[in-house]
């Protein structure tokens, strides 16, 4: 009964904290970086290249505060063959698919024979392509960054397998959003149980200077643990999944260990 208020406020504010990076909050730090370094909220991206099924794209700058690509050169591929090139000069990202308004495009026929026109060149309107790309995603996965939200995370792992690239870092900030912060509910249990029961043996300074070593240690060794797992040395499940899974085993065996006495 005393235990309880306290698991349930921090696993409130837990949740919450969870909840929030599901909306723009999650880019909270990455917009004010931008006002301290630019006075502004935009920022842009130059020379993108990435590969979209059997699509290779280029963006001279995209922005995705605008949802806008500028500059844009479109590959297709086909039998390893380059069979079509799009040119435009704008992009804009809508109902969930880059719309390109106005185009420059170039075929080029499979088969090549002698004394017969191999390409063909002509203008196109209204292309659609890219689907499911969005503007931040796109801006994330290029410059390798570990700051998504987690609607965001969820559909970049989703596009990356398609494509059968490798997802790791963006597994590693869904599961610092998603179960990294679990690790405080389950820690606030194990500090409780050893709470002394009377008061006479209890040194209230002792325990508090140990119970915030412990949390801080705690803290500090899976604040490591992740910026290692950001650099690649380890997998995601290995260095955010595998530990808060300790912590919550630990917590689990005080509690069996503490009920029985």
């Amino acid at each position: 009964q005393v235990l309880r208020p306290f698991v349930y406020v921090s696993t409130a504010i837990t949740l919450i904290f969870i909840i929030a990076h599901t909306t723009k909050y999650a880019y909270a730090k990455e917009y004010v970086a931008s006002i301290s370094d630019k006075k502004t909220l935009s920022r842009t991206t130059e020379d993108l290249f990435f590969k979209y099924k059997d699509y290779y794209v280029y963006f001279k700058t995209l922005r995705p505060a605008i949802q806008k690509a500028e500059g844009l050169r479109i590959f297709h591929e086909k039998n390893r063959d380059v069979v079509e090139i799009i040119r435009a000069k704008a992009a804009f990202y809508r109902d969930d698919k880059w719309y390109i308004p106005h185009a420059s495009k170039f075929l080029k026929d499979s088969e090549i024979e002698f004394e017969q026109k191999v390409a063909d060149s002509f203008e196109d309107k209204s292309i659609e392509i890219l689907e499911g790309f969005k503007p931040d995603i796109l801006d994330h996965i290029h410059q390798g960054k570990v700051t998504y939200s987690i609607v965001d995370a969820i559909e970049a792992i989703t596009l990356l397998d398609e494509q059968k690239s490798n997802a790791d870092k963006v597994y590693t900030a869904l599961y610092t959003m998603m179960v990294y912060p679990l690790f405080a509910p389950a820690l606030i249990l194990i500090i409780f149980f050893f709470v002394p029961i009377s008061s006479r043996s209890l040194n209230v300074s002792l325990f508090s200077f140990l119970a915030l070593l412990v949390t801080l240690m705690t803290w500090g060794t899976l604040f490591l643990l992740r910026r290692l797992t950001q650099s690649g040395m380890f997998l995601p499940e290995v260095g955010i999944i595998l530990p808060v899974v300790l912590i919550f085993l630990v917590s689990v065996v005080v509690w069996i260990k503490k009920a029985r006495r």
